[in-house]
């Protein structure tokens, strides 16, 4: 459920069934409040990808230390403008 309410942010609609997410065919924009990580490292990667196209705030994105500590250093070695803020709690 928690994917499906991040998503819906994006203007993704999408459905939850017993074992997968449908994604139903939607126009991506920008969210105008922050992606809720929900202090799970997947959710925080996953959702840093989508932002680096369309712009956009993750909060808790810190839950990426759990597994790979170096994903946002790896993102901006891409050529991916990563902000300390919106990555990392203050």
């Amino acid at each position: 459920q928690v994917m499906c309410t991040e998503l819906a942010k994006l203007g993704i609609d999408s459905v939850m069934e017993e074992d997968r997410i449908e994604i139903l065919k939607s126009t991506p924009t920008a969210p105008a409040v922050a992606i809720d990580a929900h202090n799970d490292h997947r959710i925080a990667m996953t959702f840093a990808i989508v932002l680096s196209a369309l712009g956009g705030n993750i909060s808790g994105a810190q839950a990426v230390q759990k597994s790979y500590p170096g994903f946002f250093d790896d993102i901006e070695s891409l050529g991916i403008k990563v902000t300390k803020s919106s990555w990392e709690e203050k």
